[in-house]
């Protein structure tokens, strides 16, 4: 593996373990880490819940469900 000047310098965990930090010369990154934080939050952001075809397109080999309760 080689790295950049762009790459990750230090990793860390944050709030228990819900954040993985990225930090290099470019700034800090915080990125969502656990599953059910990034089903949450992309819930949060969606305005209906994929169709058949999406959820194949994405999540190809898992079964079809609804993932956002609250949406259609």
């Amino acid at each position: 593996m080689s790295f950049n000047k762009d790459s990750a310098q230090k990793l860390a965990f944050a709030a228990g373990d819900r954040y993985l930090i990225a930090g290099g010369e470019r700034g800090i990154t915080f990125w969502l880490w656990r599953p059910g934080d990034l089903v949450a939050e992309a819930c949060g952001r969606l305005l209906r819940n994929p169709t058949e075809d999406e959820w194949r397109q994405y999540l190809s080999g898992e079964p079809y469900r609804k993932t956002c309760e609250n949406l259609s």
